[in-house]
């Protein structure tokens, strides 16, 4: 329990030695040959890209969805595993680099995420003594289907333990609109199925998560 399993790696790890950064590439007939270095792109502005304003719009918001998804990730693990509050700034700031956004949209990031984990009807899927499980963009194959669960908690809830499949949405009303909420039952149907294959007969709830912190169930 004292070592982490790095240093128990390390123990039987045998140094190797780097070939030099400047040496050329070689193919399978052992032909050395130079790959020319690119410049990196400079960041840009939505817009510059020539594909148009709506385009960079959608690609923007894109990115901004998959930031705050991983800010909501570290910030919403059970127990001590979740990332302090001080941390989220920067934890913010990360994610929105990972996905190309700049200081704006590293903002942007910190305040959506925070308005949601903070929410008093959505911060019980993210803190507290009732989140016993939580996994973040859960895989799960279903009637022929690859689905991609945003969020998947297990809660202690007044009736006993139970499981909440969650949808962010963060730039739409979902309620209104009838493919996300067959989406989501599909997602649902997909958990319950797998549980009870388990022999898991806890219940489980859909709903979606809105950009404004509001729950929406199923």
């Amino acid at each position: 329990p004292a070592r982490s399993w790095w240093e128990r790696l390390q123990a039987t790890a045998m140094a190797i030695e780097v070939p030099p950064a400047a040496a050329p590439w070689r193919d399978e007939g052992g032909d050395a040959f130079d790959l020319p270095r690119l410049p990196a792109a400079p960041p840009g502005e939505p817009g510059d890209a020539g594909a148009g304003g709506d385009a960079d719009a959608e690609t923007r918001a894109a990115a901004l969805g998959r930031a705050v998804h991983r800010l909501l990730e570290w910030i919403g693990q059970p127990g001590p595993a979740a990332l302090p509050r001080p941390r989220w700034p920067s934890a913010a700031a990360q994610a929105a680099s990972a996905f190309g956004l700049d200081k704006s949209g590293a903002d942007e990031v910190l305040k959506l995420a925070s308005r949601i984990a903070d929410s008093p009807e959505c911060r019980r899927f993210f803190a507290g003594p009732a989140l016993r499980w939580a996994g973040a963009e859960v895989p799960v194959a279903w009637a022929g289907e690859s689905l991609r669960i945003d969020r998947l908690v297990q809660l202690d809830e007044s009736e006993g333990p139970a499981w909440w499949v969650l949808d962010y949405k963060l730039a739409h009303r979902p309620e209104a609109l009838q493919p996300l909420r067959e989406q989501l039952a599909r997602y649902r149907d997909a958990v319950q199925q797998a549980q009870h294959a388990a022999g898991d007969r806890r219940p489980v709830h859909a709903a979606f998560v809105t950009g404004q912190g509001h729950l929406v169930p199923l």
